[in-house]
């Protein structure tokens, strides 16, 4: 009933039973990274508690976006308290780090802000000719399938590609010139990158990192993509608009029929955004490059 309730307060999970399950695993380990606050936050309990010693680094992946819808409530509070237990805290965005430091007192060099990368050797271009449809992929609550489907029904002659979860379409009427995946593995989201017209990212303003993997993943594989221009993705990379990517503004349908009809009828366009967005890939965040950055801070802490 605990754990219920503190999900229905802040919207992720509290993994405190994982935590115990592998308690003798983690005293004897030389550092710890936890990678979701879900996972993190039992974890960052018992080091305040001192039940577990070893040095901790803890992976926030939303809790500051979900505290910023949400408003301050007690399970919040606890995770304020608890939260300084971590030797530092690693995440994902600008817009989060803020939050992470002026709402939840916590200081300033105990947050290290970088952005993830992906691996540019497994996502790359495909050989084939890519197929007619537009695709939209992620589990994430703030995707937008609500604005997407709606500017689906304006296109009837254009087919779209929505992978996800059953949760994300709830309550949606899905139009006929619509296909819906389901969680689909790794392997079959990269054919179905490289196979694409184009990818759209329909993000909401949720104040975190959303939609980074997806983004990453289809630009790596060359494709052009338009991303709504959120805090959690423009924020953090270094998008231009109509160079690398297309940018249009979060929940306006009109903007984004727009991008699509123009895109759909320029190949050039489209081989010109999606060639530079593979190289911004991997100059800047291969996951070489986010790699180099997690060892240096996990030397940094093991040498203390």
């Amino acid at each position: 009933m605990g754990l219920e309730l503190f999900i229905s307060f802040t919207g992720i999970g509290f993994k405190l039973d994982q935590t115990l399950l592998l308690l003798s695993e983690l005293r004897k380990t030389d550092l710890i990274i936890s990678t979701s606050d879900s996972s993190g936050l039992g974890i960052a309990l018992l080091r305040k508690l001192r039940i577990i010693q070893t040095p901790h680094i803890y992976t926030s992946i939303g809790l500051g976006g979900l505290y910023k819808t949400k408003k301050s409530n007690l399970m919040f509070s606890l995770c304020k308290l608890i939260l300084q237990a971590p030797d530092k805290i690693l995440c994902y965005s600008p817009v989060e780090k803020d939050t992470l430091e002026l709402e939840f007192n916590i200081p300033s060099n105990k947050i290290i802000y970088f952005p993830p990368g992906t691996d540019t050797n497994f996502f790359i271009p495909g050989k084939k000719r890519s197929e007619n449809y537009v695709l939209a992929v992620g589990r994430d609550s703030g995707r937008d399938y609500n604005l997407l489907i709606s500017v689906a029904r304006e296109l009837p002659q254009v087919n779209f590609h929505i992978i996800c979860s059953p949760h994300n379409l709830h309550g949606l009427k899905i139009p006929s010139n619509v296909k819906v995946e389901i969680d689909v593995d790794y392997e079959t989201l990269r054919y179905r990158y490289q196979n694409s017209t184009m990818v759209i990212i329909p993000a909401q303003e949720t104040q975190r990192a959303s939609g980074q993997l997806v983004m990453l993943g289809a630009m790596a594989c060359g494709k052009p993509v338009i991303v709504s221009r959120v805090k959690g993705l423009t924020g953090v990379y270094d998008l231009k608009s109509d160079s690398n990517c297309i940018l249009v503004p979060p929940g306006n349908p009109d903007a984004l029929k727009k991008a699509i009809e123009n895109l759909s009828k320029n190949h050039n366009a489209r081989e010109r955004i999606g060639k530079n967005g593979r190289k911004l890939i991997k100059s800047q965040y291969s996951e070489l490059k986010y790699g180099q950055l997690l060892l240096r801070l996990v030397n940094d802490i093991v040498k203390k």
